[in-house]
């Protein structure tokens, strides 16, 4: 009987792991950045504006990243990937699969028994 080779396969046992900076998954943390340039954005914009103070600019600023940042830890971080629709349909349908109503006067007690 002839020797047989050991074969190797791969196999998906563990999730790639990205990293983190500051806590976030490296692939979220993408959004973050995306949010804190559209705050730098709206910061210069709103330098144009000579009726509103420099503290309620820089405010009106940082309210993309913070969005940004608490949608990533509350909904994306350490959750499936599906969780923030889940939890949006739940919000919206009231916890049913169907956004249906549904109504049980058609059926009579007996026809359970």
């Amino acid at each position: 009987m002839k020797d047989q080779d050991i074969r190797v396969t791969d196999t998906n046992s563990a999730k790639d792991f990205s990293g983190l900076i500051l806590g976030i998954e490296v692939p979220l943390f993408r959004w973050i950045i995306f949010g804190l340039v559209a705050g730098l954005g709206i910061f210069t914009a709103l330098l144009t504006v000579e009726e509103i103070d420099l503290g309620t600019k820089l405010i009106l600023s940082l309210l993309p990243a913070t969005g940004t940042v608490c949608f990533i830890l509350f909904f994306c971080q350490g959750k499936p990937s599906g969780y923030f629709q889940d939890c949006l349909d739940t919000l919206v349908n009231g916890g049913d699969a169907s956004p249906l109503k549904r109504s049980h006067s058609n059926y009579d007690d007996e026809s359970f028994s």
